[in-house]
């Protein structure tokens, strides 16, 4: 690696970290430092727990293969965050090859959760079926985003199940290949 190359790789990753939203944890240590008595508060602790809990899933996608998807996955953690929904993100050693689908499946995870109903959980899983990229995102029945998945049908293959208390969201990148997805349009 170049130097160059080097220094550019550090910018990203410091520009994951600041998008991520690491301010409130380095804030939070500043006043630890300041006041160690802080660290007795019950609210404290609780901010703590919360701090400790965000930095883990951003560690967790600093070991992700997912390297075209982590930026965006970095911008949903932060933008769950501030609406206060449960963002869990299983990405697992998926890489996707295509810079425009990574970019399909981030503005689609990004709007979900940004148009999402405030204080839900969602899960996030990417996978991959016979080398064709999967976004799945699941989320309580108030995740009702078929207004959302409605932008996205020019660009990816995008199925919304609803079942009593669950609401499924299926992406994948329109393609010829056999993939889930036109398997249960095509049983349909």
């Amino acid at each position: 690696m170049t130097m160059q190359g080097a220094y550019e790789a550090a910018n990203t990753a410091r520009e994951q970290w600041h998008a991520a939203g690491l301010q409130d944890a380095v804030e939070l240590l500043a006043e630890l430092v300041e006041a160690p008595s802080l660290a007795a508060d019950p609210d404290v602790r609780q901010r703590c727990a919360d701090e400790e809990r965000h930095l883990r899933q951003i560690i967790t996608l600093l070991s992700s293969d997912a390297v075209l998807m982590n930026p965006w996955f970095a911008l949903a953690i932060a933008e769950s965050r501030r609406r206060s929904i449960g963002l869990r993100i299983r990405a697992g050693a998926v890489d996707l090859r295509d810079q425009d689908v990574a970019d399909a499946f981030g503005r689609l995870l990004i709007d979900c959760v940004a148009r999402g109903a405030l204080a839900t959980d969602v899960v996030v899983s990417l996978v991959s079926f016979q080398d064709v990229p999967h976004l799945f995102l699941v989320g309580g029945s108030d995740f009702t985003m078929s207004d959302v998945v409605a932008d996205y049908q020019d660009r990816l293959d995008v199925r919304v199940v609803e079942a009593v208390d669950q609401v499924l969201i299926e992406a994948c990148p329109k393609t010829d290949a056999f993939t889930p997805l036109r398997h249960a349009a095509a049983r349909a």
